[in-house]
């Protein structure tokens, strides 16, 4: 993943992106990495009240800006409506994406997430770069996020469990993780699993069990090499 020039990270809703990959995009741009964010539903149409939605928007023209991004890519599907979306549909637009940014390595929300407009694209990431089409659009990897507050929020059994196969050590840039993620004034909650305070205890643990100070955890769910 470390090695990839081009990076596009899938994100169902804004946030997810760095909840689920802040201190790896930092890493990734640190080392020279051209970084595409994909957000894939806006809450504009959503039944959100108007200064929400607004601030929702500037909120992500300033993490866009933060990254800094190379490019952002917004597909505007009203939130929590993926599932209720044509499936052919949402492939097109991935692989037309892919297509024109040729990324190395997808970054994806994991399937099994709590909120259905993970697992919807998740699904349709994973039928967009089957493995016989990851060459025709240059991506070598597709790895899954663990994202705080969904991929830890399934309750009983999951259909399709998380299994970390990839920890990332973020030591040099948590802290700037948690400053990305705080430019989300609405998104925060204090004391619960969306504060700067549980970002720096996930990535605390993760790095423990590895013997690093910090660390992301993913799944590599496919690989060219």
């Amino acid at each position: 993943m470390l090695n990839a020039k081009t990076v596009m990270v899938v994100a169902p809703h804004a946030d997810d992106e760095t909840l689920g990959a802040g201190g790896a995009l930092c890493r990734l741009k640190q080392g020279g990495a051209e970084l595409h964010w994909t957000l894939m539903t806006t809450p504009e149409g959503a039944g959100y009240p108007a200064d929400y939605v607004a601030a929702h928007a500037a909120q992500v023209d300033a993490v866009a800006a933060a990254y800094p991004f190379d490019g952002l890519h917004r597909l505007d599907y009203p939130a929590s409506t993926l599932a209720a979306q044509p499936v052919g549909a949402l492939v097109d637009r991935l692989r037309a994406l892919a297509a024109a940014v040729r990324p190395d390595v997808i970054l994806l929300p994991h399937r099994g997430d709590a909120h259905d407009d993970h697992g919807a694209t998740a699904a349709a990431a994973q039928a967009a770069f089957k493995g016989f089409r990851m060459p025709s659009f240059g991506v070598r990897a597709l790895y899954a996020m663990e994202i705080l507050s969904e991929t830890d929020a399934v309750m009983g059994p999951p259909a399709h469990p998380f299994i970390a196969n990839t920890f990332v050590d973020i030591s040099d840039h948590l802290d700037r993780k948690v400053e990305l993620f705080g430019l989300y004034r609405t998104e925060v909650t204090e004391g619960g699993p969306r504060s700067p305070e549980a970002v720096r205890a996930q990535a605390l643990l993760h790095g423990a069990a590895v013997g690093r100070p910090a660390a992301e955890r993913f799944m590599r769910l496919q690989a060219v090499l």
